[in-house]
């Protein structure tokens, strides 16, 4: 969220400076892990379908701004036993908003996704405008254009406070400097620390395991052969997403309740019950894996008490504006949150605005609610 604030208030004409605790990219929090997923069937309700499909057209901008592949426009693959209603919900959504999608049965599944290990009775639809995001390289594309747009951006720079006033707000630094500011941004994603809090902007942080599993024939799962995917099989129920290191692919299970840490102390280790239950994925839901991580990693994102993000002013200050809680599915409307977040800058200093700051409008509410 602060990569893609950048790139759209330095595209305003703002002066930014952007301070992040590693590097950019880096495998710290939510954007680490080498693939995510684009979708526009989006079951989780209205208030996410203009985000979603602003974020459409900016992820097909920056392709061609960056000269690299971050959005492979490959479809989102929804796979049901039809034990649960997200399927419905799912097709719900998209008649609602005319989102063009495939209705498969098993033996249609079967006869175009061969990877898929069925036991019939599935039935899934194709998100034709769904695909594959590249998150670390969207990260640094979208810094790089806020950089070259005459952005400042400072690396290995710990903020530990923010501090509004009535003229302006004073960033400081882990090493003692500060600066001011006329307006600051706070997108610090499970990194939450006092002022985050004060600021009316704490999350809970959880970990999320990521496993990758060998290929057997890698051509099989080339994203034009196996689109990523959502599947839900009895108890089980997983995100898959196609190959694209040549060798293997990444299998991620859902986000478990009892994951909750501190983003500072996470055990970064892979335990037996990480590799556990997408090895049972492995073996029994698809073919043409081993069911033995070759590569594994542990990446973090933030959740609010509801898992609704808050996109919003401070508690105290409208010259802070927050972006956090995204709660490990807000990537793929990044570029959106960005320029809302861009528009509500734009709003207090008297410049002109995109419009899209009325999508914020839900999630506002949603933080008054709490």
């Amino acid at each position: 969220m602060g990569a893609m604030s950048m790139w759209r208030m330095s595209q305003m004409g703002l002066s930014v400076t952007g301070y992040e605790r590693f590097g950019v990219p880096h495998d710290r929090g939510a954007h680490g892990a080498e693939t995510r997923i684009y979708r526009m069937a989006y079951r989780e309700g209205a208030d996410y379908i203009p985000l979603v499909r602003y974020s459409y057209e900016r992820w097909l901008e920056l392709n061609g701004l960056s000269g690299r592949s971050l959005f492979m426009q490959n479809g989102c693959l929804y796979i049901s036993d039809m034990e649960r209603p997200w399927l419905e919900e799912t097709i719900s959504s998209a008649e609602e908003y005319g989102i063009p999608i495939i209705e498969l049965s098993d033996n249609e599944i079967a006869a175009r996704y061969p990877s898929h290990k069925l036991y019939g009775g599935e039935r899934a639809i194709l998100d034709l405008l769904g695909g594959t995001l590249r998150p670390e390289q969207a990260v640094l594309a979208a810094t790089q254009q806020a950089v070259r747009a005459g952005a400042v951006l400072h690396q290995y720079s710990p903020v530990v406070d923010v501090l509004p006033s009535d003229s302006g707000v004073d960033i400081v630094l882990e090493s003692g400097d500060r600066e001011r500011f006329d307006y600051a941004v706070v997108a610090s994603g499970a990194w939450t620390g006092d002022f985050q809090r004060d600021l009316g902007f704490g999350v809970t942080a959880r970990r999320l395991p990521g496993t990758w599993y060998p290929a057997i024939d890698a051509r099989q799962f080339s994203p034009e052969r196996f689109p990523v995917c959502l599947r839900g099989a009895g108890d089980l129920d997983y995100s898959g997403f196609p190959c694209v290191d040549g060798w293997s692919v990444k299998i991620m299970p859902p986000v478990f309740p009892d994951t909750q840490t501190i983003a500072e102390t996470v055990d970064r280790e892979i335990r037996e019950r990480d590799i556990s239950y997408t090895r049972t994925v492995v073996r029994t839901l698809l073919n043409g894996l081993i069911a033995e991580p070759a590569r594994t990693g542990v990446f973090l994102d933030g959740f609010t008490a509801d898992d609704a993000p808050v996109i919003d002013y401070s508690l105290g200050s409208q010259r802070v504006v927050g972006a956090v809680g995204f709660a490990g599915h807000g990537f793929k409307f990044s570029p959106a949150v960005g320029q809302i977040i861009a528009d509500f800058v734009a709003a207090q200093a008297g410049l002109a605005t995109s419009g899209l700051e009325d999508a914020a409008h839900a999630f506002q509410r949603s933080r008054t609610l709490k």
